[in-house]
């Protein structure tokens, strides 16, 4: 069996504003929409030369220490398609576009209201985490699929929460509290500081454990503080 594919590398880049994202709207065919800037890499030209060069000729803008943040991939004919996702924290110059689309600052609370690209709120929750993780689409039914924590996002983790506050409150048992803690599970930090503020916003007291901790630790903290959920 062979240990060599057809790949095809390129890369993109994740620049935020605060909360503000910088996108491409995209005028071609293949890939329609707003989406987040990059390109190819060239023959013998490293990852970060590449996204370099891609976001100074898609945008104008010179990226400072780009950051290493994920890969995403997807089958294509006799192989992959590859691409290096990165994080810019830095940047300099002025912005303008290009033939491939115009760029415009976007709220990241809008991306979904827009006419983006599939999976673009997903992938930046992937690219802002604190751990670097894997995007990967498999062929499915004809189709693509997306593996990335499903539907793992924040929105869903908040939604959660929330429905979980308001039962508590309908029980009465909110001023007794909860019990938040994390595993080393794709975003399972940022979740429970996702829950925490939930918890916060809603006025139910939480103990969050600082640390990776099991399932049965958690629920030692539960009973041990009389907690009715964790």
């Amino acid at each position: 069996m062979s240990r060599t594919e057809n790949v095809e590398l390129t890369t993109l880049c994740l620049v935020m504003d605060g909360t503000r994202v910088l996108l491409q709207n995209r005028v071609k065919a293949d890939w329609r929409g707003y989406a987040l800037p990059g390109g190819h890499v060239e023959q013998g030209e490293s990852f970060v030369e590449a996204v370099i060069r891609e976001m100074k000729e898609e945008t104008g803008l010179t990226v400072v220490a780009p950051r290493l943040v994920g890969v995403k991939q997807f089958p294509i004919e006799n192989g992959r398609y590859v691409v290096f996702l990165f994080k810019a924290e830095k940047y300099e110059g002025e912005l303008m576009s290009s033939d491939e689309g115009r760029m415009e600052w976007v709220e990241y609370d809008r991306i979904d209201s827009i006419d983006a690209v599939a999976d673009l709120k997903k992938l930046i929750d992937m690219m802002n985490a604190e751990r670097p993780c894997e995007f990967q689409y498999v062929e499915e039914n004809g189709g693509w699929r997306a593996i990335i924590g499903e539907d793992f996002t924040k929105a869903n983790v908040c939604r959660l929460t929330c429905a979980l506050a308001r039962k508590m409150k309908e029980e009465g048992t909110d001023r007794n509290g909860f019990v938040i803690g994390y595993d080393r599970r794709f975003l399972s930090r940022e979740a429970a500081r996702w829950a925490a503020e939930v918890m916060a916003g809603e006025q139910i007291p939480c103990r969050l454990i600082n640390r990776e901790a099991p399932t049965p630790l958690i629920m030692f903290a539960v009973g041990y503080y009389g907690m009715p959920y964790g």
